[in-house]
C-alpha cells in the first residue's frame, strides 16, 4: 500500500481512516458498513454486484436489493470522502463489478504477519512491527 491509502481496520472493532478517520456519523446506513466490510475482505477486493444485493438482502426481489445496494454505495462513497480521500474513486462499480481498491485492511496486515511468522519461527519475527 502506497501512502494516502485508506485504513480499514476490522480487527477489535470497525473503522476506516485515511487522513481522518470516518465519523460513526457519516455511516448513516448499516448495510454502507458492511458493503465496505465485505469487499475489505474480498478476494482482491472484487464481488458482482448481484452477490452483493443477495449477500446483503438475501430476503428482498433483485430489484429491491438492487435499488438498496445503489443507497448503500452511495452512502458508503460520502463515507469515505470523509476520510480525506474520493470515495467513488475508492468504491467503483465497472460492469456490475464492485472493487474497494487503494486500501489496507488490518486482517491482510495480520495474515502476513503470521505467515512470516510461521516461516521464521523465531521472535523475533513474532514480534510486532506496529
Amino acid at each position: 500500500m502506497g501512502d494516502g491509502a485508506l485504513r480499514i481496520r476490522l480487527l477489535g472493532g470497525f473503522e476506516v481512516a485515511g487522513d481522518a478517520a470516518v465519523p460513526e456519523s457519516a455511516w448513516r446506513l448499516r448495510r454502507a458498513k458492511s458493503l465496505v466490510k465485505l469487499l475489505a475482505l474480498a478476494p482482491d477486493r472484487r464481488m458482482h454486484r448481484e452477490q452483493v444485493a443477495e449477500m446483503l438482502w438475501p430476503d428482498r426481489d433483485p430489484s429491491s436489493a438492487a435499488n438498496n445496494l445503489r443507497q448503500a454505495l452511495f452512502t458508503a462513497r460520502r463515507a469515505l470522502d470523509a476520510a480525506g480521500d474520493d470515495g467513488s474513486r475508492c468504491l467503483s462499480v465497472r460492469d456490475g463489478v464492485l472493487t474497494l481498491a487503494d486500501v489496507e485492511v488490518d486482517v491482510d496486515v495480520f495474515e502476513e504477519a503470521a505467515a512470516e511468522a510461521r516461516a521464521q519461527p523465531t521472535v523475533p519475527a513474532c514480534e510486532p512491527t506496529t
